[in-house]
């Protein structure tokens, strides 16, 4: 005679809600780490790029990236305010369709030598507002202002342009905060162009793609990231596979016939 079998059904509905139960801690770990992959490093709010970014070089054609990040208004107004210890001596903003472009004049404070003689006043800041019409970069948008300047300062190794960020509502953004080496980005980063020695060395901003063949710091964050991944799904599926033996072994246990 055998031992009377528990009701197939209800071992199958025990099986499927420790599936149930277990799927849901994976794909809850699994959201957690993907959003730590999107997300990445903290995003550039304003990021600035040049095609040319050796230090002494004759001229570059910056890129200003400016990112809408308030949910209910548009983005009216941007200025970039330029380097000041390491002023530029030309400086031409590119016309923007639907934008006013202006300039302020600033003092050289010391003053730029050239073979020419000595530079003492240039353009200090940048001014983009909307022109009528023109309802401003809307929610969840970017624009991306030009500015050809040169030449490139030989004696630093970066360029800071504080920029302010005003919104349809009012509200203002200004991302003005230097980034101090080793200590983390600041919530209000100014934006850096990085200028290196020679051609192709300088890494010209935190948001900038690296070149073909380039390890980064994201790079590796994220390659870490997805192999604690790999190492979740991995691990889940033998805890799955361990339960689901479990499970089988106590059916054939208590299906044994008795002598």
């Amino acid at each position: 005679m055998c031992d009377r079998q528990p009701p197939r059904p209800a071992r199958r509905a025990s099986l499927r809600r420790w599936g149930r139960d277990l799927a849901a801690v994976v794909l809850a770990a699994l959201g957690v780490l993907t959003s730590a992959v999107v997300a990445g490093p903290a995003s550039a709010h304003v990021s600035v790029t040049a095609d040319d970014s050796t230090r002494g070089a004759p001229e570059a054609l910056l890129t200003f990236r400016v990112l809408n990040e308030n949910e209910d208004a548009t983005t009216v107004k941007v200025e970039i305010k330029l380097p000041v210890k390491f002023p530029l001596a030309s400086v031409r903003p590119s016309p923007e369709p639907g934008w006013i472009v202006s300039t302020t004049r600033a003092t050289f404070t010391p003053p730029i030598t050239t073979a020419d003689g000595a530079i003492t006043t240039g353009v200090g800041t940048i001014t983009y507002t909307a022109a009528p019409g023109n309802p401003g970069v809307p929610v969840g948008g970017f624009v991306a202002f030009q500015v050809l300047v040169g030449p490139l300062p030989a004696g630093t190794e970066s360029l800071a342009f504080p920029t302010v960020q005003t919104y349809s509502d009012g509200v203002v953004s200004r991302w003005i905060t230097p980034t101090v080496p080793g200590a983390g980005e600041p919530d209000d980063p100014a934006p850096v162009l990085r200028l290196g020695a020679g051609e192709g060395a300088g890494a010209l901003s935190a948001a900038q793609d690296a070149g073909p063949g380039s390890v980064t710091a994201a790079d590796l964050r994220a390659t870490r990231i997805m192999a604690v991944i790999a190492l979740v799904v991995g691990g889940a599926g033998a805890l799955f596979g361990v339960g689901a033996l479990a499970q089988a072994r106590r059916g054939n246990v208590t299906s044994t016939p008795s002598a």
